[in-house]
């Protein structure tokens, strides 16, 4: 008879404020790997400012966000635009899913890679595509018409225009934590909803952003040393309310 390793986590995993100790994180593939243009939105709850989608960017070279998850930056979301006015866009991950509840969730975290031409200004270039803004999906349980989505607004000092990496989270010990585990057990999270934005001003210049390693914590609810937890395999869309289907590596 063979023996088959199961792979389990911990019942509780917080995320923290700043990336010391971040990498050092399990990295439960929690949401769908697939990524698709969002028309403008307003978000349900969080900071309700308008998610914009002006169409210009749309049909461009996202790849799969099949690496979103990854902590190595080759394999993330890459989008890269030729920028030369104001324009913004939304890309939505989808797809099947373990559809953790928002009860469990416990915080989130990723990792950004901007680039830009060697001749541009670090710090100074407007027209550089950046995050302005992100939001936390959450599909409702049975009803195929009810969502919520949590935003959570960058301020305009980490809105960085700068080349290289930049680390950013909803820490498990911010108050929106728990103002999105009150969604509760009946609404399940999809995944990430990314507003990149560039702004307006003269010439035009190439502009790269890579998102990867993403980590979303959670805290079911019995935890401590002795409890180990094996989540329930991927599923699509139309399965997310069903417990049955089993498991697979939490990792992939």
């Amino acid at each position: 008879m063979t023996n088959h390793k199961i792979h389990t986590i911990s019942g509780q995993i917080d995320i923290p404020s700043s990336s010391s100790g971040f990498n050092a994180l399990d990295q439960v593939v929690w949401s769908g790997s697939s990524v698709r243009d969002r028309p403008t939105f307003t978000p349900s709850n969080g900071d309700t400012t308008v998610h914009e989608n002006d169409g210009q960017l749309s049909g461009g070279t996202p790849a799969a966000a099949v690496g979103l998850y990854n902590p190595d930056m080759a394999y993330g979301l890459e989008f890269f635009r030729h920028i030369g006015k104001k324009h913004s866009i939304n890309l939505e991950t989808y797809g099947n899913g373990r559809w953790i509840p928002a009860s469990c969730f416990n915080g989130c975290g990723f990792e950004v890679d901007y680039q830009f031409p060697p001749n541009v200004s670090d710090g100074t270039n407007s027209l550089a595509l950046k995050i302005a803004r992100y939001a936390l999906c959450f599909s409702h349980r049975t009803n195929d018409s009810w969502f919520q989505n949590y935003s959570i607004n960058i301020p305009l000092a980490d809105r960085s225009a700068k080349v290289g990496t930049r680390y950013y989270s909803l820490p498990s010990n911010d108050h929106r934590v728990q103002e999105i585990r009150a969604l509760g057990k009946d609404y399940l999270f999809q995944g990430f909803s990314f507003n990149l934005t560039s702004d307006g001003g003269p010439g035009d210049i190439d502009s790269r952003v890579t998102i990867f390693n993403v980590k979303v914590g959670h805290k079911f609810s019995t935890v401590g040393p002795e409890y180990r937890m094996i989540p329930l395999r991927k599923r699509a869309y139309g399965h997310r309310n069903r417990d049955n289907e089993g498991f697979t590596d939490p990792f992939v």
